[in-house]
């Protein structure tokens, strides 16, 4: 009985990693974009007497890509160990109004195939203060693109305007402190399974 109990069990275990196993090749792999959703946030206000300190909770600008991860094979409940964002943004300098490229990469685990999910950059109050804006309005933003790299590998990409703007040569470097992922903000543990995990350095 207890040699019969070993082998269900491990049967089990079998049939649970094929169903839901990671995906390392390239064989047919591929990202596809929507249109990002653009949302003003205000800082959150945790609740409680412990967290009771007084502040003005001011604007983020959030940017969040819904994105699928393809493939040819159909592997449902499938998942890629990992994928790795490269966001380029176009933002106008307020002292120079010089245009000036800002960059984020942005390293993701444990994707599903085949399931709409989100990534996301923001700019910060103070972000949006560098950039002249005293306010989260996605006008500071003039132009926005995104690539998807597996194994090294482009897989995917969405931008507006379209075409490859950020391999201009013109376009001068900005200060990519000015763009976070979702872990470098307060809304790290909010909305949680809506969005891809990401991978702390």
């Amino acid at each position: 009985m207890f040699r019969s109990f070993n082998l269900s069990f491990l049967l089990i275990l079998f049939l649970s990693s094929a169903s839901l196993s990671a995906v390392d090749s390239l064989d047919k792999i591929e990202v596809d974009f929507d249109r990002p959703n653009f949302q003003t946030l205000l800082s959150p206000k945790p609740d409680g007497n412990f967290f009771s300190k007084r502040f003005r909770p001011l604007e983020w600008l959030e940017v969040e890509f819904p994105f699928k991860v393809k493939s040819v094979a159909k592997l449902r409940g499938h998942y890629l160990s990992s994928l790795t964002f490269r966001y380029y943004v176009i933002v106008e300098d307020f002292v120079s109004r010089e245009y000036r490229l800002l960059t984020k990469e942005v390293k993701h685990i444990n994707i599903p195939i085949g399931d709409e999910i989100y990534s996301s950059f923001y700019l910060s109050p103070a972000s949006l203060r560098g950039l002249g804006s005293k306010n989260a309005n996605r006008d500071v933003l003039k132009g926005i693109g995104v690539e998807a790299y597996f194994q090294g590998n482009l897989i995917g990409k969405w931008s507006q305007p379209k075409g490859d703007w950020w391999k201009d040569e013109d376009l001068k470097q900005g200060k990519n402190h000015f763009l976070r992922n979702k872990s470098q903000t307060p809304f790290k543990f909010l909305w949680w399974d809506r969005y891809a995990e990401i991978k702390d350095r």
